[in-house]
């Protein structure tokens, strides 16, 4: 019912159907390591039943430089729905020093069973708004501004899954 400023990060562990109502839940960190705004290891549905929420981690850092880490608005390491809203990754990294690939609005990282995308906009007008390393992503509508970083699985870990992971 209101707008909402996290001061921590927050991890989605159960089955979580998040309507956001219009309103905006946003954090801000210059973590100089791995970090998420939300970590879903359950499931989570976003919706936005008056479309023009949005789901904002702001990234004030100077960013990495050898490809260790990244930031993510949504690190997906179960099952994650997107119908309706923003997800956004808002940084002012440009690519000038850091690795502004590892910022993303959407990661599906170890463990992410889905990410599926039917609605609302994914969204890091600096470069790559969703990256795929494990698990598999369905885009069946909505509006991606930014890239989509489809990355083979790591070496010896789902080989049989390295480039088929796109529906």
């Amino acid at each position: 019912q209101k707008d909402i400023v996290l001061d921590a990060p927050l991890t989605v562990a159960k089955n979580v159907a998040l309507d956001l109502n219009g309103y905006d839940i946003t954090y801000t960190s210059d973590a100089a390591a791995h970090s998420a705004m939300i970590t879903v290891t359950g499931s989570m549905i976003v919706r936005d039943a008056v479309g023009d929420g949005k789901i904002v981690y702001t990234y004030t850092g100077t960013g990495d430089k050898t490809f260790g880490w990244g930031s993510y608005t949504i690190n997906n390491c179960g099952t994650l729905t997107v119908e309706g809203g923003t997800i956004e990754m808002s940084t002012s990294l440009n690519g000038a020093g850091s690795v502004v690939h590892m910022h993303c609005a959407i990661n599906a990282g170890y463990g992410a069973k889905a990410t599926a995308i039917y609605g609302g906009t994914v969204k890091n007008a600096t470069y790559r708004s969703i990256r795929v390393n494990h698990g598999t992503l369905a885009v069946n509508g909505g509006t991606i501004i930014g890239q989509i970083w489809m990355q083979p699985s790591q070496a010896g870990t789902d080989p049989e899954r390295q480039w088929d992971q796109v529906r």
